[in-house]
């Protein structure tokens, strides 16, 4: 099984969150078309208050029927990932064992439990709140209204132009985002997008942390060996890369420090909310220390410029969002913005250059579905230079696939920024259609080079991605010498709907078997992507399977 890693997890939240990122953006563009000023002349702004009051209900309506997709994508996202986590803590900690375990009884109680919290967390404190069953108390109706009423204020008063003040009432909720109901014992209301962001994130932690400990007491294995990160908090500084043991003080007889000892329990402690460290099992005596060794004063000092880094990608976020209201309201100061973000993207560029990082875009990134975007959407936060690559970029691509490309050029920057897998498979797609356009190592007619890159697409439909040498295999060995069919379409789709019996560690790397009396399929292990396809031989009446470097999949039955 593939290890898992407190990263890992965290990654995979990501997806939700940029869910309630994109609804919040959402929300802000809805409320700038609400009050976007159509008129040129004088403004009677008591007049315009009461009309802009009275669109309360449709606002409301608008965000509902948002809320009413991202809340019910989101249930069922955050239920696939924590089943997911909680069987593969389980599996990866089995790996450092030589026999393992049934899996535990309660397993899916656990699962359940962290889920049904989870969902009740999010609910309470974001959905529900968001939207009252009575208008006027719902956290959108405190916003809007909040806008209008300063707005009316700040023109009454003759600073601002109507134009002016709903931008700069606008923005002033922008650098506070949507609340959440959630406040803190400091008495500070949490964004929506901090508070589901924390909630997830501390839920995958905990489910690691509880699954790990208990899986490991069932081997009477209690020590762990912490990995060892160049960036570290000071709660971790100190215990990464060396051996601890995951019971209390009073418990922890190996001789090794306890993990409460650095903050374990606590959120901003050792393995707490936003931790990337991995614990290993470690039997004293038997297991080796294999992690580097870095200086905990330079990892925090590390730790600190990779803080600087999220905090100045968060100022990027804003600006983006700024210069997003801006063109949703068709302000005259949008030079403004670009200009602003300019100037930190060349400051991120500099801190990335002299700490010798590598730029993460994805912290950088505002997600903004793409059936809201307004006049261009991320067009607008780009730079000339950008929109001029991105142009170049979707050009070679409509060259290359034709009608298989994204359908203009807004629809492909869209795919380039928000989101990164159907970007790749893009790019893949690229790959195999140039590759089967040019001179190849297969020995294939024109013809079959056309049936390729067919087979790859249909496939594609099904879920079932090849690359450029398995999809030429198939074209190439599907018929015999007699012109019959060994396998088609339909034995390769057959196949991917059954579960993989065998993995092969050939070259080193797991990936999954499935074959038949005609065909072997390797593919990367959990997925649908062929790796390669190999016909099996008449001559050893099925004496081929299994090879020597196939194992047997497991199943709970078997364990």
């Amino acid at each position: 099984m593939p290890k898992v890693t407190p990263h890992q997890l965290n990654l995979m939240t990501d997806g939700t969150v940029e869910l309630y990122q994109e609804l919040e953006m959402t929300i802000f563009q809805l409320i700038a078309k609400r009050l976007k000023n159509q008129s040129d002349g004088n403004i009677n702004i008591a007049e315009w208050q009461l009309d802009k009051m009275q669109q309360l209900h449709l606002l409301n309506a608008d965000v509902i029927r948002e809320l009413s997709e991202i809340s019910g994508k989101a249930s069922q996202e955050i239920e696939r990932i924590i089943k997911t986590a909680g069987y593969a803590i389980v599996d990866d900690t089995d790996n450092y064992f030589e026999e393992p375990k049934p899996y535990p009884s309660n397993l899916d109680l656990i699962i359940e439990g962290y889920k049904n919290q989870t969902f009740r967390d999010v609910n309470n404190f974001v959905n529900e709140t968001l939207i009252s069953t009575n208008y006027g108390t719902g956290t959108i109706s405190n916003i809007f209204t909040d806008i209008v009423n300063k707005t009316a204020l700040l023109y009454s008063s003759g600073l601002l132009t109507l134009d002016k003040a709903i931008q700069k009432t606008i923005n002033e909720w922008v650098d506070k985002g949507i609340r959440s109901s959630f406040v803190d014992k400091g008495g500070h209301t949490w964004s929506m997008e901090r508070y589901v962001a924390t909630v997830l994130r501390s839920t995958m932690q905990r489910i690691y942390n509880e699954v790990r400990t208990a899986r490991m007491d069932e081997y009477d294995c209690h020590t762990v060996l912490v990995t060892s990160l160049p960036q570290a908090r000071i709660a971790c500084a100190h215990c990464q890369g060396q051996v601890i043991d995951v019971r209390s003080p009073e418990q922890a007889d190996s001789g090794y420090p306890s993990a409460y000892l650095f903050g374990y329990g606590t959120p901003g402690g050792h393995r707490g909310v936003n931790c990337r460290h991995k614990w290993i099992p470690f039997i004293p005596g038997v297991s080796t220390n294999n992690q580097p060794q870095y200086d905990p004063d330079r990892a925090i000092e590390n730790g600190k410029i990779e803080q600087g880094r999220k905090a100045l990608a968060g100022r990027i976020r804003n600006t983006k969002k700024k210069l997003m209201v801006a063109e949703s309201l068709g302000a005259d100061n949008i030079d403004k913005y670009r200009q602003q973000l300019d100037r930190q993207r060349a400051q991120m560029r500099d801190l990335v250059k002299e700490n010798g990082l590598h730029r993460i875009y994805r912290l950088e990134k505002v997600y903004t579905p793409k059936q809201s975007v307004l006049d261009g959407g991320y067009q607008a936060v780009l730079t000339k230079a950008e929109k001029k690559r991105a142009s170049e970029q979707y050009d070679r691509y409509r060259s290359i696939l034709g009608d298989k490309a994204p359908k203009s050029l807004d629809d492909y920057i869209n795919l380039k920024y928000n989101s990164d897998k159907e970007y790749n498979l893009l790019k893949h797609d690229a790959r195999i259609v140039k590759y089967f356009k040019g001179k190849i190592d297969e020995d294939l007619s024109e013809y079959q080079k056309k049936q390729a890159v067919k087979a790859y697409f249909n496939f594609k439909k099904d879920g079932i991605l090849f690359g450029d040498h398995g999809i030429a295999r198939y074209v190439q060995s599907m018929r015999r010498g007699n012109g019959a069919f060994k396998y088609n379409y339909s034995t390769v789709v057959d196949l991917f709907n059954q579960i993989p019996l065998y993995t092969s560690t050939r070259d080193g790397k797991i990936r999954d078997v499935r074959f038949n009396k005609n065909v072997i399929i390797y593919s990367e292990q959990g997925t649908k992507e062929v790796v390669s396809m190999i016909l099996r031989s008449s001559k050893k009446k099925e004496k081929d399977v299994p090879h020597k470097d196939w194992t047997v999949i497991k199943n709970d039955s078997d364990r």
